[in-house]
């Protein structure tokens, strides 16, 4: 399936999330955004570009592996977290 190009506007206005903040360019084949001045790679699902940066990333990815031990409850159906061990 190709992939979905972002607006034109939004790539106009879009930079690179790194202090130099250098323009992106837009490759349809990998289907990523490319900063002109760092090289780093930005992937882009359904239109969206996704601009983390790797330290965000990596946090993102250890609050979930946390969160993944909530579960909804029977009662309200809010996220509530299990029980410790020995309680």
């Amino acid at each position: 399936m190709p992939a979905t190009t972002p607006a034109p506007v939004l790539l106009e206005l879009l930079r690179c999330p790194e202090p130099h903040h250098a323009p992106l360019s837009f490759d349809r084949e990998a289907s990523c955004l490319t900063c002109s001045e760092c090289d780093k790679e930005f992937r882009v699902e359904d239109g969206i570009p996704v601009m983390l940066l790797d330290d965000v990333k990596e946090e993102l990815q250890a609050w979930a592996q946390t969160t993944t031990a909530w579960q909804a409850s029977p009662a309200t159906g809010r996220p509530t977290r299990p029980a410790s061990p020995g309680t």
